[in-house]
């Protein structure tokens, strides 16, 4: 609830209100281990304290059989806006075959952030 596709050149999902949520459910072909995060960071007040939390959770037979949170920085001081990675490793709670991958991610600072990528790593 919030997010939406952006029409600039760097596209992306970008939040249409402060406390923007988006939850993503994946029921998985193949195992997960790492889940790799391509966001926006840039500058100026309107990305002032921009932060999002994403959640991993992982449904092995209806049960909750992990959790795993990180938090992603939208703000850097340099006058430019790149592109960043962020990593995040399941390791030995990674999902399997037949599990549900569930993503939350929230804002949890600042007004807006970019999300331009999100990959699954079997490895």
């Amino acid at each position: 609830d919030g997010w939406e596709q952006s029409d600039e050149e760097k596209t992306g999902l970008v939040p249409t209100k402060p406390d923007a949520k988006l939850k993503m459910r994946f029921n998985l072909t193949e195992p997960v281990e790492k889940l790799n995060f391509i966001v926006m960071q840039s500058y100026g007040e309107k990305w002032a304290n921009s932060k999002i939390v994403v959640k991993a959770s992982v449904f092995r037979n209806g049960e909750q059989a992990a959790e795993q949170s990180m938090e992603m920085e939208g703000f850097h001081a340099k006058q430019t806006s790149e592109s960043f990675n962020y990593k995040m490793d399941l390791g030995e709670n990674k999902a399997l075959e037949g599990d549900e991958l569930v993503v939350d991610v929230n804002m949890a600072g600042g007004t807006t952030f970019k999300i331009m990528g999100m990959m699954f790593c079997r490895f």
